[in-house]
């Protein structure tokens, strides 16, 4: 199960609404095959309630998850014991990752680097967790580290790097339909990536031409980005997200 998610509520309340659905079917008996397709469907009828009510829906990778779940409802052939464990798989997934959640304006972030002397970065982008840059023990989580890594500008870039082009292919796959979480993610993934680029070219990392087109452009997508929050104030506020190419959730 690909995708990126957002969640919409407090992800403390997220999670709970999550284990309390768990436990809820987890303890329903039937006494016969009709009692537990029906049994089936009011579980499969609370899954999609649960993610209409937490995740942000126009995104893929829910759209998946309840398209999964309705085929269950919707279907008289459906295996029902493989339905449930399906459901619950999808549900301690989407657990998984709404516990790993971060808020947009905790994600990781090479904007402060930018304000530092082409020095100060040298001496700094090797390892952004010691030198404070990089703060969130979750980030580390969402970068693929431990807390023994070291991260870098390059594991940052590669991060919103690799999530703007799932979320391109997410929505090519919807026939281009781009919805205004999308529209939100990609100027963000795109701010960030250029805040990478600015830092990058100060402190020397990479090919100079490529490095130095790459930040030129940077400038244009970072003030695209404050417009849009401008024009948008609670968008960077409001919602909490894990933005992730694979579900491991």
């Amino acid at each position: 199960m690909n995708g990126i998610f957002v969640i919409v509520k407090d992800k403390d309340t997220v999670v709970a609404q999550i284990d309390n659905l768990c436990e809820k079917y987890s303890q329903k008996k039937a006494g016969s095959d009709k009692q537990q397709r029906a049994i089936l469907r009011n579980y499969c009828h609370d899954v999609i309630s649960l993610l209409n009510d937490c995740f942000e829906t126009s995104l893929l990778g829910a759209k998946r998850c309840i398209s999964i779940v309705s085929d269950f409802y919707k279907s008289d052939d459906t295996n029902i014991d493989a339905a449930f464990l399906i459901i619950y798989d999808m549900l301690l997934n989407l657990r998984g990752i709404t516990v790993n959640s971060i808020a947009f304006k905790d994600l990781p972030s090479c904007k402060d680097l930018t304000k530092l002397s082409p020095e100060d970065i040298v001496s700094r982008a090797n390892d952004l967790t010691k030198n404070d840059i990089v703060k969130a023990t979750t980030c580390i989580i969402l970068l693929g580290k431990t807390v023994c890594d070291a991260i870098n500008i390059m594991d940052i870039r590669n991060f919103y790097k690799q999530n703007l082009e799932e979320l391109e292919k997410e929505i090519v796959e919807k026939n281009g339909d781009v919805s205004f979480m999308e529209k939100f993610l990609i100027s963000k993934f795109k701010a960030e990536l250029g805040y990478c680029h600015i830092a990058m070219f100060k402190a020397g990392i990479g090919g100079l031409k490529e490095i130095k087109t790459l930040a030129d452009m940077a400038h244009k997508d970072i003030k695209e980005h404050k417009d849009f929050l401008n024009s948008n104030i609670s968008m960077d506020k409001a919602n909490t997200t894990l933005v992730t190419g694979t579900v491991i959730m």
